[in-house]
């Protein structure tokens, strides 16, 4: 009686218990996850996608092509930070060939540094600008100009409270953030990003006819 009445609570767990390992394991990996949603970018944007370099202590699938005839490339960049695995989506699109450069970061957020050191600080008029976000330039007239309220609408829309820098150099602009693309959110974000990136390639080239 004892054991029938053991079995009766027992038999019902184990079930539970295999029936939820069975499921977990059914569950795509996150580098699945990610692998999917960079095929499923090349395919949206009908751009390459480029397989992950899969060793132990990386996975870092990629796309690469053209988009409107400017040259894209979205990628995994990983960085170790005392210690920590920072993780990053990068988004890599050419423009003309800009006599200014320009860095936009959260601030106090560490930048991948690769603007010009003769750059300077610069204030905007927008106090949002000045609170949140750290403005570096090499020419300031340029670099107003290229914000101009479009273009902050656009950024403020999309501002992220991870870390994450904007840089518009000579024939490059250049945007990244601390995720990954192993959710459907994350995807949707990278998407947006590809298409605020595509608008200030346009505005930076615009700014040079305009204004250089």
């Amino acid at each position: 009686m004892i054991l029938e009445n053991l079995l009766i609570i027992v038999i019902p767990f184990l079930l539970l218990t295999i029936f939820l390992i069975f499921s977990v394991s059914q569950l795509p990996t996150q580098k699945e996850k990610l692998s999917n949603n960079f095929q499923k970018l090349a395919k949206e944007f009908q751009l390459n996608y480029i397989g992950a370099d899969q060793k132990w202590w990386k996975y870092d699938p990629s796309v690469n092509g053209f988009l409107s005839d400017r040259y894209v490339k979205v990628n995994v960049r990983v960085a170790s930070v005392n210690q920590n695995t920072e993780r990053y989506t990068c988004i890599s699109m050419t423009c003309a060939n800009l006599s200014y450069t320009m860095s936009l970061s959260k601030k106090d957020a560490r930048n991948r540094g690769n603007v010009l050191l003769v750059n300077q600080g610069i204030q905007d008029d927008d106090d949002y600008f000045n609170k949140k976000i750290s403005i570096q330039g090499s020419n300031k007239l340029a670099v107003q100009k290229l914000l101009n309220t479009i273009i902050k609408r656009l950024l403020i829309k999309h501002i992220s409270n991870l870390n994450w820098e904007l840089t518009v150099n000579k024939n490059e602009i250049y945007y990244e953030e601390e995720y990954i693309m192993d959710q459907d959110k994350n995807y949707k974000r990278t998407v947006e990003l590809i298409k605020m990136v595509e608008k200030i390639a346009l505005r930076a080239e615009e700014v040079q006819r305009i204004y250089q």
